[in-house]
């Protein structure tokens, strides 16, 4: 089997019947307000960016706990999930408390799997503790 990832802008083009895992959908919360941040707290554009980057460049990687859930028997070859991963990044750049906060499918296997994997990345390096989501798309295309 083959997963096949893409960017959203690419979901329109593609076709056949691979499987795929898509993760271009970041929602930061450093940027739901600034009230009460001193200036030397604020994240830059340029970490946030980052950040988001890494979670986008893992998503073959991601998509490799897909795999495990359908050899599990938790999921099918035609199942859709979506599932939104939560963490905090550290100053250090490490990622603490990482949960899934939301998922379209029960799989504990896909959960457990992509937990583990976020919380063994290294992200850049905020100037504060950094709560940070992302979406990933498993699908067929």
């Amino acid at each position: 089997m083959r997963i096949v990832l893409a960017a959203a802008i690419a979901l329109a083009a593609c076709g056949g019947g691979e499987k795929k895992v898509e993760g271009p959908d970041s929602v930061d919360d450093a940027d739901d307000g600034d009230e009460g941040m001193d200036e030397g707290e604020m994240v830059s554009q340029e970490v946030l960016d980052g950040i988001k980057r890494v979670f986008e460049r893992k998503v073959t990687v991601v998509g490799r706990c897909w795999e495990k859930a359908v050899d599990a028997g938790d999921l099918q070859k035609n199942d859709k999930v979506i599932l939104t991963v939560n963490t905090t990044i550290q100053p250090s750049g490490s990622p603490t408390d990482t949960t899934i906060i939301k998922s379209s499918a029960a799989s504990e296997t896909l959960k457990s799997c992509v937990v583990n994997m976020v919380s063994s990345w290294t992200f850049p390096q905020p100037p504060k503790s950094l709560p940070f989501s992302h979406i990933y798309r498993f699908e067929e295309f």
